[in-house]
């Protein structure tokens, strides 16, 4: 998670991809003059990089360079602003720290949403770059011309709302709803809705409890119902599943994504499943906890 917060800190400055145009290793004192920074900050800065290995330090010359690897992501636009996304989140989560610890002590159930300053926003950066680059599109290719002459589609969960609003725009003819438990992220939805000209009229954004759903409260049969990383994160996920089903017409289709990771601890090992467990730690199993939910967590446990 250290990592993220030095990445988090660049994000701010900039640092990896101005440092990156430089084309050539150099001393802190080099770095903090090319790119007008403080030269001690920027030693500390480049030391914690380094000991990550997004940069490369050559010792005999006191000097450091951005690796290859680090290129391959700062020269994609969906990596960097995903990993950007990722790094705001760290941060937000690291705000709620104390709170954890007392809920691991026993002391409160856990740490509710809107606890999370800043959480939605750190979302967004982690889902739109995909979103924007049509990348998320490739599974609903083969219900485009559904799509086309119009259908309902409702995705649970929508968060900021970014996959709602791109499909809003694409297909004119459909009508489209996002829910959301957290009233920030409808109010987040709305506000990204709101600035879009000329203004989308097949889209709405609805406070919904995904416990609560059926085909009466989504105002009919819908033709496609979608989750993107939810369902562990919800209280009642087993409701939240059969309120799903009793909200899709017959021959309806869901889709479900979920992090790709075992139920089972021994199949995680290793730094992308500890990365998973901790995040679900200080996120989804602590705002799950405090909804009275069954505590599933990333992993599913």
């Amino acid at each position: 998670m250290e990592d993220t917060k030095s990445h988090h800190t660049c994000d701010r400055i900039e640092f990896l991809p101005r440092l990156a145009k430089l084309g050539h290793p150099a001393t802190a004192a080099e770095i903090a003059t090319s790119l007008q920074l403080t030269e001690r900050y920027v030693q500390e800065l480049c030391n914690a990089l380094a000991c990550f290995e997004l940069l490369t330090y050559d010792a005999a010359a006191a000097s450091y360079a951005v690796p290859e690897a680090t290129r391959i992501v700062l020269g994609s636009e969906v990596n960097r602003d995903t990993f950007d996304g990722v790094a705001q989140a760290i941060h937000s989560l690291h705000g709620v720290a104390d709170k954890v610890a007392d809920s691991i002590k026993g002391e409160t159930k856990g740490v509710p949403f809107g606890a999370f300053t800043g959480i939605v926003e750190a979302i967004k950066g982690m889902n739109q770059p995909a979103i924007i680059a049509g990348e998320i599109f490739n599974w609903t290719r083969p219900l485009q011309q559904q799509l086309e002459q119009g259908i309902r589609w409702v995705d649970v969960g929508c968060g900021s709302g970014q996959f709602v609003l791109q499909l809003a725009q694409r297909y004119a003819d459909s009508k489209f709803l996002g829910i959301d438990l957290s009233i920030e992220s409808i109010a987040a939805c709305q506000a990204s809705l709101d600035a879009i000209s000329p203004p989308l009229t097949n889209v709405t954004f609805k406070a919904i409890p995904i416990e609560k759903l059926d085909s009466v409260s989504l105002g009919g049969d819908i033709d496609i119902l979608s989750t993107f990383d939810v369902i562990h994160d919800v209280p009642g996920s087993s409701a939240a599943l059969k309120g799903i089903y009793n909200a899709l017409k017959k021959g309806g289709y869901y889709f479900m994504v979920e992090p790709k990771v075992s139920s089972n601890v021994e199949d995680n090992i290793g730094p992308r499943g500890g990365f998973i467990y901790s995040i679900s730690l200080m996120h989804c199993l602590t705002q799950n906890l405090a909804n009275d939910g069954e505590g599933l967590g990333a992993g599913w446990a």
